[in-house]
């Protein structure tokens, strides 16, 4: 089928009554093929329509009773990585609230959730709380790092997280975090969690992950160096990421 909704009521060219009908088998191949159809479609640059076929993804999972059947909910995982790619590049319009986003993440935390797997769940969790900070709702972002914290283990973690995901965008969430602290005046949690990066994270992750390094430590430089610790961030910097590189990448 067209991944045009070309049918009224259809949703990727399948009616309503064949979406409350088909198998858990069926579902995840039709999900799978949507999939596959806006990754193929982002590709080539042709992002509205990589949007619709995302979009027709999620509409299908949520219109057909037997997606509740599905045991491995990691299936939908591609197409909010899929969506937010497209509200990155602006080729979802939104208002000026950002509910589209707000609601496309609160799913991908709970699908997350339902799925199990903590690697998955806490970089939702990262992605929520960024957005949160991002909307300048401080509230909501602390809440939701505090999740993160709780469930998040480095030692556990991270190297699973960089596999899954290119870098450890979970424990990115600390660093990012500074940076909500210094605009809620904060600047002493600002300072506790500097340090419980340099101290805790940072000493446990993979060096030869340069780009993961860099993103950890680039918000701290800005509390460090409000705090006249420029010469101990430099060396911090240097250890992390500029000697690194050149051991690896030179």
């Amino acid at each position: 089928p067209s991944h045009n909704n070309t049918m009224p009521g259809a949703i990727g060219g399948f009616t309503m009554n064949l979406l409350r009908k088909i198998d858990v088998t069926d579902l995840e191949h039709i999900v799978k093929v949507h999939i596959a159809l806006g990754e193929n479609l982002a590709n080539v640059h042709k992002g509205a329509d990589s949007v619709i076929a995302y979009q027709n993804a999620l509409q299908i999972m949520q219109a057909s009773p037997a997606a509740y059947e599905i045991k491995d909910r990691s299936i939908v995982f591609p197409i909010f990585g899929g969506l937010f790619q497209a509200l990155k590049f602006g080729q979802i319009e939104q208002d000026e609230d950002c509910l589209y986003e707000q609601n496309l993440v609160g799913r991908f935390v709970s699908e997350t959730k339902l799925h199990g797997d903590p690697v998955h769940y806490t970089r939702a969790l990262a992605m929520q709380a960024e957005m949160f900070g991002r909307l300048q709702n401080f509230q909501y972002a602390f809440e939701t790092f505090a999740e993160l914290k709780r469930v998040y283990s480095v030692e556990e973690h991270s190297e699973r997280v960089s596999q899954a995901y290119g870098s450890d965008i979970v424990a990115q969430c600390f660093g990012i975090s500074v940076l909500w602290q210094m605009q809620e005046d904060d600047m002493e949690g600002a300072m506790e969690t500097c340090r419980y990066i340099f101290d805790e994270l940072m000493p446990k992750m993979d060096r030869r992950n340069v780009h993961n390094s860099c993103i950890m430590l680039y918000p701290t430089i800005w509390a460090m160096k409000q705090n006249n610790r420029c010469l101990e961030m430099l060396e911090i910097f240097v250890k992390y990421v500029v000697e690194p590189f050149d051991d690896f990448f030179w």
